[in-house]
């Protein structure tokens, strides 16, 4: 029988991350999308056929293939019965998800963040307690940073990894599950992902996406007046 995951999110790094699960032999893979209508459009691309993960030609040009199993803006229909919950999208979207979900988790379940800002234990912990849920009956985790740059192509049947990075270091509570759930995110999105020191705290704070991305912004766009439009999307 096939494990089951589900990601919370619409966006560049929930669609890898969904179709590597997917395409996965020993998982399938559900899909939480609550923002606008993101869960149509993706669910719309994968009836016509599922994600498509295509690697760049400097990461081995390889493409994996994934046709999650649902899709829905309905917490209810997709997380019942995962064992694993991964939230892909920015820090502000970590409180209502988490909090959309909390009911409908299965005890023994790890939910955690594909991208570790500051805080998600927090949101994770006050919204399993509101509904009643103590921290023994769910496993959290967070992995340092964004795994690949990476950006749609099609909504629910395409998603380019410009660049993905050779390792990513993770946290994970308990301590006693910490090997275990390192090991099962690693198989999933194929790397390594060895236990970072500083536990979530740690993880939080040395978050390079804070440092990175303004210096970039900057870059892009300190000749722009503002008054004419890219030929082409940059990249962050």
């Amino acid at each position: 029988m096939k494990k089951r995951a589900c990601v919370l999110g619409g966006g560049n790094s929930a669609h890898v991350t969904a179709g590597l699960i997917a395409g996965h032999p020993d998982w399938e893979c559900n899909i939480y999308a609550e923002y606008g209508d993101d869960a149509e459009r993706i669910k719309e691309g994968v009836q016509r056929g599922g994600i498509r993960v295509r690697y760049s030609e400097q990461d081995g040009g390889r493409v994996v293939h994934g046709v999650p199993n649902a899709v829905s803006r309905r917490a209810e229909e997709v997380v019942p019965g995962c064992q694993l919950l991964i939230l892909c999208m920015s820090a502000q979207g970590y409180d209502s998800n988490a909090r959309a979900i909390a009911a409908h988790v299965d005890d023994g379940a790890a939910i955690g963040t594909i991208c570790g800002s500051n805080g998600v234990d927090w949101c994770i912990d006050e919204a399993m307690g509101n509904v009643g849920r103590v921290p023994d009956s769910y496993d959290v985790f967070a992995m340092q940073n964004l795994p690949w740059a990476c950006r749609i192509e099609e909504a629910g049947l395409e998603v380019s990894v410009l660049g993905a990075k050779p390792f990513m270091e993770i946290v994970a509570r308990p301590s006693a599950r910490a090997a275990a759930i390192s090991t099962m995110i690693g198989e999933l999105i194929g790397m390594e992902c060895p236990l970072a020191p500083g536990g979530f705290l740690g993880v939080g704070l040395s978050n390079i996406c804070q440092v990175i991305h303004p210096a970039v912004m900057h870059d892009t766009f300190k000749g722009w007046a503002g008054d004419t439009p890219f030929d082409d999307r940059p990249l962050f």
